[in-house]
């Protein structure tokens, strides 16, 4: 087993450092979009099948998000056994192979690459990702929403320096895409100069390396919390006389056996705790005016009054006992087979997968809408970079929204305010450059949030106990349909629904996670 290195005030911010870290490197799929002209001009030029198009490339990210879905159902299960640090390991191992592999496979065939850059990637990211976030989120459980704000935002931010580390490596004299095969679409143009065709290949390997040192640094850092300073700052109130060891304990339970003449540990429970009817004794001993209560239904032994000193043993063996059961709940919750009965879980599993298709439309067309009316490939770049910065930040407001009121209130402001980008994203054309900056930049801030909510919602709903589990079985349930249904729509059906009619779809599935919302009932299926 790996070492732990002993408890520090500063571990808890080294371990949120860590997390963040790791999640940093696995939100590098959000490269997608830069990544994918290099290498479908790349396969089409040296690889197979020459007539590669950028519609069909699709698949190349909804293989890996729909993975990342499989994964997290697996990294779930995983965590919850061996632990973050040991799952994380395991699938940034998947993830880095994967990435490393691709050198061979974009030589031979897109789809071999398919395998490698899609399924073991996603898988891999899937894998890794459940670890960080609820790892954070145990070290910070009055701030889940905060915590998983933050560490989600790394995820978000990863495109803004992997980005650039690709486009410096690939293109350093900024080619342009010169080759437009189609005369029917003109826009659509590939890159043929041999400098940049020929580091494709080689651009696997130098992320691949980066990737593997960062995650392998960080994840050796993911620890969950010590369990008994954990549960004394959650259940003990910070008053010496409520800080009792077990040698205390032990002292007034035999001070009290032999005043009381109580023979085990059972009886005295039975008294303390009023799982007999010899508690009822004690209560009205204890009180004067109860006295001449109690002689019919008690003991001739147990008549007598508690003298002070007896009553404060008392008083504390009652504190003692709370807090122990205060401790026995302390990381209570649902199992995924509980929490599949449960009907919260379908209105929140309704508005991820509406949102999800939102998500997953714009995340990868938004570049493809921008050049039908932009010419200015600097700037649409610009706009990708800084929208990772809104992502990033989105996630961490949105999770503090949901501490600071509910995710039901988190949820309802989301969905309104993103239903209402969506639907007029398409006047955008009319708006020019500034209103598509606008819009992409707080489209991205609001895809960040449902990252930060929905975790939330599931500890708040089912409990912190199996949040890994629950959450995994979450995200992937929800992956796999939703990134399926956006290839389909993003290849065969933008062609007939136009940009107008894509939007405005997206925007309906938005408006109805939003009156969802509104009708949800937050609820709590544990008990606290």
């Amino acid at each position: 087993m790996l070492p732990s290195f002993p408890y520090t005030k500063l571990r808890p911010w080294i371990v949120l450092s860590a997390c963040f870290t790791t999640d940093f490197i696995l939100g590098s799929l959000y490269t997608f979009g830069n990544y994918i002209p290099y290498i479908v001009s790349y396969t089409r030029q040296r690889s197979h099948p020459s007539d590669l198009r950028y519609g069909t490339s699709v698949w190349l990210y909804a293989a890996t998000i729909i993975f990342q879905g499989v994964g997290s159902l697996f990294g779930g299960w995983l965590e919850r056994r061996l632990g973050p640090r040991l799952s994380t390991l395991t699938g940034s191992a998947v993830m880095v192979s994967g990435v490393l592999l691709s050198y061979f496979t974009v030589q031979h065939s897109f789809w071999l690459l398919l395998l490698t850059y899609g399924v073991m990637y996603g898988a891999g990211i899937g894998t890794g990702y459940i670890g960080p976030l609820v790892c954070a989120m145990r070290w910070f459980p009055k701030w889940k929403g905060l915590a998983s704000g933050f560490i989600l935002s790394g995820f978000g931010l990863s495109a803004l320096l992997f980005n650039v580390i690709l486009t410096v490596f690939i293109n350093p004299g900024n080619a342009k895409p010169s080759y437009a095969p189609y005369a029917t679409d003109p826009n659509e143009k590939y890159f043929i100069d041999a400098g940049v065709l020929d580091r494709v290949p080689y651009s696997f390997l130098v992320i691949g390396v980066i990737y593997a040192a960062i995650l392998l640094m960080a994840s050796l850092l993911l620890f969950n919390p010590p369990e008994p300073q954990d549960n004394s700052k959650q259940c003990l109130p910070e008053d010496k006389e409520e800080s009792v060891d077990s040698n205390h304990r032990k002292t007034l339970l035999h001070s009290f056996q032999d005043q009381q003449g109580v023979q085990s540990e059972e009886e005295i429970t039975q008294e303390i705790t009023g799982d007999d009817s010899d508690k009822t004794c004690l209560e009205h001993d204890s009180e004067v005016d109860h006295a001449s209560d109690s002689e019919d239904s008690c003991d001739d032994g147990k008549k007598k009054l508690l003298s002070s000193n007896e009553k404060k043993a008392v008083k504390h063996l009652k504190k003692l006992f709370a807090l122990e059961m205060k401790e026995d709940n302390n990381e209570i919750g649902l199992t995924p087979w509980q929490m599949l009965w449960k009907p919260n879980l379908y209105f929140l599993w309704t508005m991820m997968f509406l949102n999800t298709i939102a998500i997953a439309s714009i995340s990868s067309v938004y570049k493809l809408y921008g050049i039908s009316f932009i010419a200015d490939d600097h700037f649409l770049a610009a706009v990708g970079s800084v929208s990772a910065i809104f992502n990033a930040s989105g996630r961490i407001f949105w999770g503090f929204v949901a501490d600071m009121s509910s995710h039901k209130v988190a949820l309802v402001s989301l969905n309104g305010i993103m239903a209402a980008l969506m639907l007029t994203f398409c006047a955008a054309t009319e708006g020019g450059e500034a209103m598509y900056f606008i819009w992409v930049c707080h489209l991205f801030f609001c895809v960040g949030g449902v990252f930060s909510i929905f975790p939330k919602a599931i500890a708040d709903s089912f409990g912190p106990k199996h949040i890994s589990e629950n959450y995994g079985l979450f995200l992937s349930t929800e992956f796999i349909p939703t990134h399926l249904i956006n290839a389909l729509l993003t290849q065969f059906l933008l062609t007939h629904l136009k940009w107008y009619g894509l939007f405005l779809l997206n925007g309906g599935f938005l408006i109805v996670s939003f009156f969802i919302s509104l009708f949800y009932q937050q609820k709590q299926y544990f008990k606290a």
